[in-house]
């Protein structure tokens, strides 16, 4: 599914290269087939074409951590919750659930949980 979904995704970019919408949706297919480096490169070019969008800073972070680089997700999901990406569809992705334990995680989600309600 995911690999159809690069294909798709790609063809979508033929037509509008700049695509921001395009682009992060690529890059979370890209990363769930374990295909970093695209997918960073992908979700790179998302941000930069819409620095400020919570939803592509949140792609970013979620690109990140399918990559490893868990550090570096804990920033980005930081910055997406700050812009308002919401902390209810952080703790509805399963890819989330080997950092719950995770205390700069929990500190993020807590935090920003607490501005929901």
């Amino acid at each position: 599914a995911y690999n159809m979904a690069v294909d798709l995704e790609k063809d979508q970019l033929k037509v509008n290269p700049r695509s921001a919408e395009t682009l992060g949706t690529l890059a979370l297919c890209q990363a769930k087939l374990g295909k970093k480096s695209d997918a960073i490169q992908s979700i790179r070019r998302a941000t930069a074409l819409d620095p400020k969008n919570p939803q592509y800073i949140y792609f970013e972070a979620l690109v990140d951590h399918l990559a490893g680089d868990h550090a570096g997700a804990l920033e980005f999901l930081r910055k997406a919750v700050a812009e308002g990406y919401p902390v209810s569809e952080i703790l509805a992705e399963p890819e989330w659930h080997d950092l719950s334990d995770n205390p700069d995680f929990r500190n993020i989600v807590e935090a920003h949980a607490e501005k929901e309600n």
